[in-house]
Protein backbone atom coordinates (compact mmCIF):
# COMPACT_ATOMS: atom_id res chain seq x y z
CA UNK A 1 0.00 0.00 0.00
CA UNK A 2 1.36 3.40 -0.93
CA UNK A 3 0.39 7.01 -1.30
CA UNK A 4 0.93 8.96 -4.49
CA UNK A 5 0.66 12.74 -4.37
CA UNK A 6 0.31 14.58 -7.67
CA UNK A 7 0.62 18.37 -7.54
CA UNK A 8 -0.33 20.87 -10.22
CA UNK A 9 -2.39 18.34 -12.15
CA UNK A 10 -5.84 18.79 -13.63
CA UNK A 11 -8.27 15.92 -13.24
CA UNK A 12 -10.32 14.83 -16.20
CA UNK A 13 -12.51 12.06 -14.77
CA UNK A 14 -13.05 9.89 -11.74
CA UNK A 15 -12.88 6.26 -12.84
CA UNK A 16 -15.17 3.50 -11.62
CA UNK A 17 -18.76 2.41 -11.75
CA UNK A 18 -20.61 3.13 -8.52
CA UNK A 19 -17.40 3.61 -6.57
CA UNK A 20 -14.11 5.30 -7.34
CA UNK A 21 -11.32 3.06 -8.62
CA UNK A 22 -8.99 5.81 -9.78
CA UNK A 23 -8.69 9.05 -11.66
CA UNK A 24 -7.55 10.08 -15.12
CA UNK A 25 -5.69 13.35 -15.52
CA UNK A 26 -5.80 15.75 -18.45
CA UNK A 27 -2.22 14.88 -19.38
CA UNK A 28 -3.31 11.23 -19.91
CA UNK A 29 -1.93 9.84 -16.65
CA UNK A 30 -4.23 7.32 -14.93
CA UNK A 31 -3.88 6.68 -11.21
CA UNK A 32 -5.62 3.75 -9.52
CA UNK A 33 -6.77 4.00 -5.93
CA UNK A 34 -9.47 3.37 -3.36
CA UNK A 35 -9.57 6.95 -2.11
CA UNK A 36 -9.35 10.13 -4.12
CA UNK A 37 -8.64 13.40 -2.33
CA UNK A 38 -8.83 16.59 -4.35
CA UNK A 39 -7.74 19.87 -2.80
CA UNK A 40 -8.75 22.60 -5.20
CA UNK A 41 -9.16 25.74 -3.09
CA UNK A 42 -10.79 28.91 -4.36
CA UNK A 43 -9.72 31.89 -6.38
CA UNK A 44 -11.64 35.12 -5.89
CA UNK A 45 -13.02 36.84 -8.99
CA UNK A 46 -11.65 40.35 -8.47
CA UNK A 47 -12.08 41.63 -12.02
CA UNK A 48 -14.88 44.09 -11.22
CA UNK A 49 -13.03 45.45 -8.19
CA UNK A 50 -9.82 45.81 -10.21
CA UNK A 51 -11.66 47.70 -12.96
CA UNK A 52 -13.21 49.96 -10.32
CA UNK A 53 -9.80 50.78 -8.88
CA UNK A 54 -10.50 49.03 -5.55
CA UNK A 55 -7.45 47.66 -3.72
CA UNK A 56 -7.03 43.93 -4.28
CA UNK A 57 -4.60 41.23 -3.23
CA UNK A 58 -5.66 37.60 -3.47
CA UNK A 59 -9.19 38.98 -2.97
CA UNK A 60 -10.83 42.36 -2.40
CA UNK A 61 -8.97 43.83 0.57
CA UNK A 62 -11.32 44.74 3.44
CA UNK A 63 -10.96 46.06 6.98
CA UNK A 64 -12.61 44.63 10.10
CA UNK A 65 -15.92 46.23 9.03
CA UNK A 66 -15.74 44.73 5.49
CA UNK A 67 -15.03 48.18 3.99
CA UNK A 68 -12.98 48.25 0.81
CA UNK A 69 -10.63 51.02 -0.30
CA UNK A 70 -13.57 52.68 -2.10
CA UNK A 71 -15.81 54.76 0.12
CA UNK A 72 -19.24 53.23 0.63
CA UNK A 73 -18.27 49.88 -0.96
CA UNK A 74 -18.14 46.69 1.11
CA UNK A 75 -17.09 43.14 0.21
CA UNK A 76 -18.00 39.85 1.89
CA UNK A 77 -17.77 36.13 1.34
CA UNK A 78 -15.29 34.30 -0.86
CA UNK A 79 -14.04 37.51 -2.47
CA UNK A 80 -13.16 39.34 0.78
CA UNK A 81 -9.50 39.34 1.88
CA UNK A 82 -8.92 40.28 5.50
CA UNK A 83 -5.42 40.59 6.98
CA UNK A 84 -3.93 38.82 3.98
CA UNK A 85 -6.33 35.85 4.04
CA UNK A 86 -9.24 34.87 1.84
CA UNK A 87 -11.22 32.49 4.01
CA UNK A 88 -13.48 31.00 1.35
CA UNK A 89 -15.68 29.17 3.80
CA UNK A 90 -19.45 29.36 4.08
CA UNK A 91 -19.71 30.02 7.86
CA UNK A 92 -17.50 33.10 7.56
CA UNK A 93 -19.49 34.34 4.56
CA UNK A 94 -22.78 33.90 6.43
CA UNK A 95 -21.45 35.84 9.42
CA UNK A 96 -20.22 38.58 7.10
CA UNK A 97 -23.63 38.73 5.44
CA UNK A 98 -25.40 39.11 8.81
CA UNK A 99 -23.01 41.92 9.74
CA UNK A 100 -23.52 43.66 6.39
CA UNK A 101 -27.32 43.47 6.67
CA UNK A 102 -27.25 44.79 10.22
CA UNK A 103 -24.96 47.68 9.34
CA UNK A 104 -27.05 48.58 6.29
CA UNK A 105 -30.19 48.60 8.47
CA UNK A 106 -28.51 50.98 10.88
CA UNK A 107 -27.27 53.26 8.09
CA UNK A 108 -30.66 53.27 6.35
CA UNK A 109 -32.26 54.41 9.62
CA UNK A 110 -29.46 56.94 10.08
CA UNK A 111 -28.51 55.26 13.36
CA UNK A 112 -25.09 55.96 14.82
CA UNK A 113 -23.32 52.72 13.83
CA UNK A 114 -20.53 53.34 16.34
CA UNK A 115 -23.02 52.70 19.17
CA UNK A 116 -23.30 49.08 17.97
CA UNK A 117 -19.89 48.44 16.38
CA UNK A 118 -18.24 46.54 19.25
CA UNK A 119 -21.37 44.58 20.11
CA UNK A 120 -21.92 43.46 16.47
CA UNK A 121 -18.74 41.42 16.77
CA UNK A 122 -19.89 39.72 19.98
CA UNK A 123 -21.14 36.15 19.37
CA UNK A 124 -23.91 36.67 21.94
CA UNK A 125 -25.23 39.85 20.28
CA UNK A 126 -29.01 39.76 19.90
CA UNK A 127 -29.75 40.92 16.33
CA UNK A 128 -33.34 41.77 17.33
CA UNK A 129 -31.89 44.55 19.47
CA UNK A 130 -31.16 46.66 16.38
CA UNK A 131 -33.60 49.45 15.58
Amino acid sequence: MGIEIVLGASSQAVLGDGRATGVSLQDGLRIEGDLILISAGIRSNVQLAREAGIKIGRGVVVDEHLRTSAEGIYAAGDVAEFRGRVYGIIPAALEQAKDAVSISRLIRRRTDVSRYAERLLDEDFDWKELP
